[in-house]
């Protein structure tokens, strides 16, 4: 869990994730937002109290979503059309300046580590690993062996293959590896 001995504006790491997925070339639409935010409450524990429910491309959160809807409107996050046609961009708004609030730097750290490792991912990953997570992780309630976690996304999911779970397992395994000698 990050914990910066003070309460978490969600909405200045949300353009903070924004900005950096931006900077580092990655896609920036709604799946690569929902699932970055999601990897950084739950795998890096930076605590921003979305509520995240499996969904079509995996863990999504309404909350979440009505919240960016806000921040079009209010200013603090823009919306770009995808120039081949596919998606929408996210942006930073006017109102969430160049350089956005200051961040804690364990915050920082954890946007960028998310953002290394999941900003140029297809959808279809994005979808296996935080799919396969959040199973994992019992976010359902449910306690699960690696095997049931394997057997869950697969008849939820059929488009994966039960390697192809397995395999996201042993990443995601290896994500929490590096974390965990990052933020002991």
């Amino acid at each position: 869990m990050v914990q910066t001995g003070r309460p978490i504006d969600r909405r200045s790491v949300t353009v903070a994730l924004i900005r950096e997925l931006n900077r580092h070339g990655s896609w920036s639409g709604s799946t690569h937002v929902q699932k970055c935010v999601f990897f950084l409450q739950h795998l890096y524990g930076v605590d921003l109290g979305y509520p995240f429910v499996i969904y079509h491309y995996g863990p999504y959160s309404f909350e979440l979503e009505e919240e960016l809807a806000l921040g079009r409107w209010q200013g603090w996050v823009n919306v770009e059309p995808d120039p081949s046609g596919y998606g929408v961009h996210y942006k930073p708004g006017a109102i969430g300046g160049d350089d956005g609030p200051e961040l804690p730097e364990a915050h920082r750290r954890a946007i960028g580590d998310v953002v290394e490792h999941l900003g140029c991912r297809r959808v279809r990953e994005l979808e296996l690993l935080a799919t396969a997570y959040f199973f994992q992780k019992g976010l359902d309630g449910r306690d699960r062996t690696d095997r049931d976690v394997v057997e869950a996304v697969v008849a939820l999911k059929p488009h994966f293959t039960q390697d192809e779970v397995r395999e996201a397992l042993r990443e995601l395994a290896e994500v929490e590896q590096k974390r965990n000698r990052r933020c002991p």
